[in-house]
């Protein structure tokens, strides 16, 4: 299972050791960086009333730094997360989980920025468009609302997979549907090892 640009990983490790793996769940699926930022912009564009920000990005000369202030606007024009511009909704079940503490928070949000700062660079490569089939099943969970890493792209590259392939969808979910439909994503990822665990 991985997340966001953890599905990178997790894409590239089956492919690499299916053998190891018996099925795989992407989250926020991540399919080809690059369209994914043109995607992310127009989506912008849509909401924007000024794109000059939009516009003033550089991601010729500052990747990264375009990259983490077009993530913000992306946040802060209800891209990310369903009904909400900002991640103050994520937080309270970090806070609130016994099995973490406030310090668990801060070093998640650390670990995310750094993971960025030194692998943006490679991520902007990905692309698994042409990559159609898999040695082992696999299943995609989307927020419906996900334009983090579009979610329709997503869908779109399933319907083109000719392995077993499986879409789920979160109605009420943006890029994060394990943490805004918890109790949907719970009884969907039991559904699906179940089987594997008779």
């Amino acid at each position: 299972m991985g997340h966001s640009w953890g599905t990178v990983l997790g894409l590239y490790f089956i492919q690499m050791y299916p053998d190891l793996v018996t099925q795989y769940i992407g989250i926020g699926q991540v399919v080809n960086m690059k369209r994914n930022i043109d995607l992310q912009k127009a989506f912008l564009r849509t909401k924007m009333k000024n794109t000059a920000k939009l516009d003033q990005l550089d991601f010729v000369h500052e990747p990264t730094k375009a990259s983490l202030k077009l993530t913000k606007m992306i946040v802060a024009y209800g891209g990310s997360i369903y009904g909400a511009k900002n991640y103050r909704k994520l937080i309270w079940p970090f806070i609130s989980a016994k099995d973490y503490s406030f310090k668990d928070l801060i070093h998640r949000l650390q670990g995310s920025k750094q993971s960025i700062q030194y692998f943006w660079e490679e991520l902007m490569d990905v692309n698994f468009e042409n990559i159609l089939h898999f040695a082992i099943p696999i299943t995609f969970c989307e927020g419906r609302h996900d334009y983090h890493v579009s979610s329709q792209f997503t869908a779109e590259y399933a319907a083109k997979i000719t392995s077993p392939c499986k879409l789920i969808w979160f109605d009420r979910s943006g890029h994060f549907p394990q943490w805004e439909e918890p109790t949907k994503f719970n009884q969907e990822i039991i559904g699906l090892l179940e089987p594997q665990a008779n």
